[in-house]
């Protein structure tokens, strides 16, 4: 494989399939039950357990959970105005 990407290690060839060409992850929006989900699982697992928390969400990896994560974590700032 790294013969085709000079430019690419190993590990760079390695993350990039892990994190975007496996045929498995869910590209698509995350929906209101896979919020409320992950949710609860920051709730159980604490904040920045990705790799955890990923294990029980199904086509997601740690890196788009982390994402979503911060994302869920601003917008619930904003709601209730904590600092």
């Amino acid at each position: 494989m790294i013969e085709f990407f000079p430019e690419r290690n190993a590990y760079l060839c390695r993350e990039r399939y892990v994190n975007m060409i496996d045929p498995s992850i869910n590209h698509s929006l995350w929906s209101k039950e896979e919020d409320l989900k992950m949710i609860d699982l920051i709730k159980k697992y604490g904040f920045g357990k990705w790799a955890k928390i990923a294990r029980e969400m199904p086509g997601r990896t740690d890196n788009m959970c982390l994402t979503r994560g911060r994302t869920l974590r601003s917008k619930l700032l904003k709601k209730f105005k904590v600092s």
